[in-house]
C-alpha cells in the first residue's frame, strides 16, 4: 500500500518530517480512507493490525494537533496539480487536431454562423497574435505584396530599400 511519502511540509517553525510514523500513518490514512481505495474504517483498522477504537484515538488526535487536515491539503493539492498537468499534456496531445477541425468548421460548415464563430476563434489565437508580433517585420512584406499587384512595378529592378550606402 502506502510505506513513504516524498514531501516535508513547513508551517512556520513547525516541520513535519516525511519519516514521523504519526505523519506517515496519517497520510496512509487519508490515502485510504479518501482518495485511492475509500476504504472503511474496518478495513483501514486491520490494514495496521489495530482495533477500530485505536484507529479512532489516532483520527481524534490528528484532528485536535491539526495535522489530519495539514495532511489531506498536501495529498490534494499534489493530487490535483498531477491532474492539471495531465490535462494540459492531453490538450498539447491533441491540439493540431482542435485546430484542423476549427479550419475545416471555418472554411465548410453548413452554418453561416459556425463558419464565422470558426473563423473569428482562428483569428483570435492564432492569425491576430502573429501578426502583432510581426508587425514591424510585416510592413516591408505586406508593401511587397502591394507592389506585386501594380503593373509597373518590376521584381528584378533594385529598390534604394535594397542598397546600403556603402554599395553607392
Amino acid at each position: 500500500m502506502v510505506d513513504e511519502f516524498d514531501f516535508v511540509e513547513s508551517e512556520g517553525s513547525v516541520i513535519i518530517a516525511a519519516n514521523d510514523p504519526d505523519y506517515l500513518r496519517c497520510a496512509t490514512y487519508v490515502k485510504m480512507r479518501e482518495m485511492v481505495d475509500k476504504k472503511t474504517k474496518e478495513q483501514i483498522a486491520e490494514y495496521f493490525d489495530i482495533s477500530i477504537r485505536t484507529l479512532e484515538r489516532w483520527i481524534a488526535k490528528w484532528r485536535v494537533s491539526g495535522l489530519l487536515p495539514r495532511v489531506r491539503s498536501l495529498l490534494f493539492a499534489t493530487l490535483v496539480a498531477e491532474e492539471i498537468h495531465s490535462a494540459s499534456d492531453m490538450v498539447s496531445r491533441r491540439w493540431a487536431e482542435v485546430v484542423e477541425r476549427q479550419v475545416t468548421t471555418a472554411v465548410s460548415a453548413s452554418s453561416d454562423k459556425n463558419s464565422l464563430d470558426a473563423a473569428a476563434w482562428l483569428y483570435e489565437n492564432f492569425v491576430k497574435p502573429r501578426m502583432e508580433t510581426v508587425e514591424g517585420d510585416g510592413m516591408d512584406e505586406m508593401e511587397y505584396l502591394k507592389a506585386l499587384h501594380d503593373k509597373s512595378y518590376n521584381p528584378l529592378a533594385i529598390s534604394d530599400i535594397d542598397t546600403d550606402e556603402d554599395d553607392l
